[in-house]
């Protein structure tokens, strides 16, 4: 949990944020960077389980997607994470049956919870502080708040957590056998 630095005007702190200062924290850049990648994998987990659950063709150890289901994904991504969650909830019914329903309204919530945590870290302009020589300082609401390595690693950690529950799923779907859609 970052933690608010409430004296900070009366110690008369001095923040430094330039494009490069992560730079300066490597450790902590490196943490960044990891979960910037795994939201990549989530993103791109989404996507393979949209397509395996709207059609797919597992064979030979690969899954082929249907160019259908592709041109409808591809329209739809640039309209948000909640949305596209939205969409593969209301597919898994048809596709999968109700089993599958409550079980990825669970992923789906829990992706939904990490989400501002994501957002918090990735899309930060992040700052330095001489005094926190081993932190990266937010300014939030005028208010800094110091990340340490242990609150950047927590986030990645419960990430990766999400990232792998929603794989295993996806791939559970891409086994499991389609209701024909008549």
């Amino acid at each position: 949990m970052p933690h608010q630095i409430k004296d900070a005007a009366q110690r008369k702190l001095a923040f430094r944020g330039y494009p490069k200062v992560l730079l300066d924290r490597p450790k902590l850049a490196a943490l960044i960077g990891a979960m910037a990648a795994n939201w990549g994998e989530i993103d791109e987990t989404i996507k393979f389980l949209f397509g395996a659950a709207a059609h797919s063709d597992h064979q030979n150890g690969g899954l082929t997607i249907d160019p259908i289901a592709g041109v409808v994904f591809g329209s739809i991504e640039h309209l948000g994470l909640a949305t596209r969650l939205d969409v593969i909830k209301a597919i898994i019914p048809c596709r999968l049956g109700r089993e599958y329903v409550a079980e990825f309204s669970d992923i789906a919530a829990e992706i939904r919870k990490r989400n501002p945590e994501r957002n918090d870290v990735i899309h930060a302009s992040w700052n330095i502080c001489d005094e926190y020589p081993d932190d990266l300082i937010l300014l939030r609401d005028g208010q800094p708040y110091r990340y340490t390595f242990a609150d950047l690693n927590d986030r990645l950690e419960r990430a990766v957590a999400t990232r792998n529950r929603l794989w295993d799923f996806a791939i559970k779907v891409a086994n499991a056998p389609k209701i024909a859609i008549k």
